[in-house]
């Protein structure tokens, strides 16, 4: 429920208001905006982009949260919550 959710819904409504970006190319902006992280090897620090496919149902939760806060804050774009979304 939480990916059809994350893609019917979040993935695609934002690239419908961008329009001249397709849900993959939102999918991966998303990603490098909220699912960063820094490893060190050999002292130098590198930056990864995480998959959803590895995150915890917390984890998840929290993801669609800060898509749906900046939407919300940056694109005037008010999402539904998972449970009042027409999947």
């Amino acid at each position: 429920q939480q990916n059809k959710y994350y893609w019917g819904v979040l993935v695609r409504e934002i690239a419908l208001e961008q329009g001249e970006y397709n849900e993959e190319t939102i999918y991966e902006l998303l990603k490098s905006m909220f699912l960063k992280d820094h490893i060190i090897v050999k002292n130098k620090r590198y930056t990864v982009i995480k998959s959803t496919t590895g995150l915890t149902t917390k984890e998840f939760i929290e993801y669609n949260d800060k898509i749906k806060f900046w939407a919300a804050t940056e694109l005037n774009l008010v999402l539904p919550d998972p449970d009042t979304a027409d999947l």
